[in-house]
């Protein structure tokens, strides 16, 4: 990586990672696949196969059921579905118990529930016969039978032919507390020795060799039926695998079965394993337009800041794809902080520090297609393309032309909500003004209307007059740096505009944070210093603060996850081992999920430890819950070592 002398003046000018939209077209098209190609094992000792139905453990159906997680939404009492299904209710319930499955709910074992994917509204399509039952050694091939029963009777009935039909277990049902691991558990200390093993058996199936993404170890509990909303749970350590979604469940059996009897034989016969299908996603906000319903982080209250503090939102500075008639706005991340640069001659200058993968979104390589309804899909990467050059080698200042390539805060995914959501209360109260009689009622309404219409012109100028624009991307890692201990470094440098945009790395103030009993101490005040990711303070509760979760506070799991990236076989990269935090609280909150790409995360005492920039999701383990972040120290590191000596790089002192 070449480096340029002098710092920048402000007049100077495979698998990419997926959007929501397309991680559930590929769910989609691994569900047709399995439906159409593939059989599916009943057991594993047995040797009966059948088309066309679902079975993995804990859960069984036909026709071939989603991936999850879905959602369960109550079929109404008056829909003819509903209506035709009573009739045949006997029936099931006599198939439920002639097949030796026992439902939860013994008075009322089974539902008509719509079960779409999430963010998705119910169809006809998404109708099923939905029971919740109880699991045992002999429910493979019971279950399966039962629904083969139950679909038998639905088809019966020109009503129910087309319904679906779904038994599941509450240990994919029941609401899950992740906790991370603690420092004194004995598999802390074992663990260099039995992770070798573990690849080994993940080796033995070039399936599973090839297709497993993460490898990780956490605390796991939920409430069991019957349990009180709040009582005792039961809780386990889980060594969780997490495979691609395009692979079977019952290809993975002979390995969930060697690595639980090498647990045993190493004296952890306590310790659960489970397989399941996901993916590993860095932690950008994917390309979007406004949908009528904004998810949580999506909309800003109050005037936009001309300053952009720590954990800000940001983004490309245009639409990066623009669909018959549809806009679609990039990415978002955030700016986590601010680093001095400081040159060879003396003079210095404040950066923003996020994510590589976050820029990368301005730069031309990616392909976009429509489909069929009209959503933006981000597909392949050109090979020849900037794009493919700054993965591979990082970007250098002024090694790749930036002079177009402008960033800006807030990003316009978020200024495209928050104007369609003050354009909707704008809407509303016009439309209860007419109705009023009351003198006192139409003047407290007008001046409401007053009010919003000043904020919604005020965003508008924001944009208009071009201060939303924030700067370029100075210098970046791409994606094949690593640290000593093989950590991913995921990292960039945006030299800002206009110096007014500059912020500080102060904390928000213990009133911004969950609750502010348990802030940072420093809450308020500037972070004051580096600390490695090892500190004994950094393994207890750490902060952070994302542009979609706002500030939230982590635990720090003591084994380090395996994982597989979405950009590892592009650039034929090996899988790292990285840094895991859990959420500390409520789990209705998550330390970070898309968005959140480049927040600081640091300690009690306002040291900086990392930077955040992925996590893995699954069937059963919500986006969020884990969250992947490099250490502070080996990332500022790695950024001087790539400067020779010419440039010295420190955490702003303001």
């Amino acid at each position: 990586m070449p480096v340029q002398s002098g710092l920048p003046t402000l007049s100077a000018s495979s698998r990419s990672s997926r959007s929501s939209y397309e991680h559930d077209l590929r769910r989609r098209r691994v569900q047709d696949d399995s439906s159409a190609n593939s059989a599916t094992h009943v057991a594993p000792h047995s040797q009966v196969t059948l088309q066309g139905y679902t079975q993995q453990k804990f859960r069984a159906g036909c026709p071939p059921l989603h991936i999850l997680p879905l959602q369960s939404i109550i079929v109404p009492y008056d829909h003819e579905s509903s209506v035709a299904l009573r009739g045949l209710l006997p029936g099931i319930r006599n198939a439920l118990k002639s097949h030796q499955v026992q439902p939860e709910d013994e008075c009322d074992p089974i539902c008509l529930v719509y079960r779409p994917i999430p963010d998705e509204l119910p169809t006809v399509e998404n109708i099923t016969v939905y029971v919740q039952a109880i699991w045992d050694d002999n429910s493979p091939l019971q279950w399966l039978n039962a629904v083969k029963a139950i679909q038998a009777i639905l088809q019966s009935h020109p009503g129910t032919s087309n319904i679906k039909v779904e038994i599941i277990s509450w240990q994919l049902t029941a609401p899950r507390n992740i906790e991370a691991l603690e420092e004194s558990h004995p598999l802390v200390a074992a663990w260099p020795q039995i992770r070798p093993q573990v690849h080994v058996i993940l080796g033995q199936s070039p399936v599973v060799a090839t297709s497993w993404l993460t490898i990780l170890v956490l605390r796991q509990g939920y409430n069991p039926p019957g349990s009180w909303l709040g009582g005792p749970y039961s809780t386990s350590v889980v060594l969780r695998i997490i495979m691609s979604y395009d692979v079977d469940p019952w290809q993975w059996i002979e390995q969930e079965h060697n690595i639980k009897e090498l647990l045993i034989q190493r004296g952890f016969a306590d310790i659960d394993v489970e397989f399941e299908r996901g993916e590993n996603v860095r932690m950008v906000f994917p390309l979007s337009e406004p949908r009528d319903t904004p998810k949580s982080g999506d909309i800003i209250d109050g005037p936009y800041n001309v300053s952009v503090g720590m954990g800000a939102d940001f983004g490309p500075a245009r639409n990066l794809f623009q669909a018959p008639e549809k806009p679609v706005a990039g990415p978002c991340g955030t700016i986590g902080g601010y680093l001095t640069v400081t040159g060879p001659n003396g003079t210095s200058r404040k950066m923003g520090l996020t994510n590589h993968h976050v820029i990368r979104e301005v730069f031309e390589g990616f392909i976009y297609t429509t489909a069929p309804d009209g959503q933006a899909i981000k597909g392949e990467i050109l090979g020849n393309s900037v794009l493919t050059w700054i993965d591979q080698q990082g970007m250098a200042p002024e090694s790749v032309d930036t002079a177009d390539k402008l960033l800006e805060a807030p990003s316009r995914r978020k200024h495209n909500y928050t104007m369609q959501d003050l354009a909707g209360c704008i809407r509303d109260l016009q439309n209860t003004l007419g109705p009023l009689s009351n003198p006192k009622h139409v003047k407290e309404v007008q001046a409401r209307l007053a009010a919003l219409q000043h904020q919604y012109d005020e965003k508008k100028r924001f944009f208009d007059e071009g201060k939303h624009i924030l700067g370029r991307p100075w210098m970046s890692s791409g994606f094949k740096r690593r640290t000593i201990d093989n950590g991913r470094l995921d990292w960039a440098l945006i030299n800002f505009e206009d110096n007014r945009r500059i912020g500080s790395n102060q904390i928000p103030p213990a009133s911004q944070w969950p609750d502010p009993d348990r802030a940072p101490l420093e809450s308020g005040n500037i972070l004051n210093g580096i600390a490695p990711i090892k500190d004994p303070q950094a393994r207890t509760t750490v902060f952070k603060v994302g542009a979609r979760t706002g500030p939230t506070r982590g635990k720090y799991s003591h084994i380090k996850p395996d994982v597989r990236m979405p950009d590892d076989d592009r650039l034929g990269m090996p899988d790292s081992s990285e840094h895991s935090f859990v959420y500390s609280g409520s789990q209705e909150q998550l330390f970070g999920i898309r968005g959140d790409s480049g927040a600081f995360v640091f300690t009690l005492d306002g040291k900086l430890i990392g930077v955040l920039f992925g996590g893995p999701v699954s069937e059963t383990l919500k986006p969020g819950l884990v969250t992947y972040v490099t250490g502070a120290e080996e990332l500022l590191k790695d950024i001087q070592a790539q400067f020779k000596g010419i440039y010295k790089i420190e955490l702003s002192p303001d």
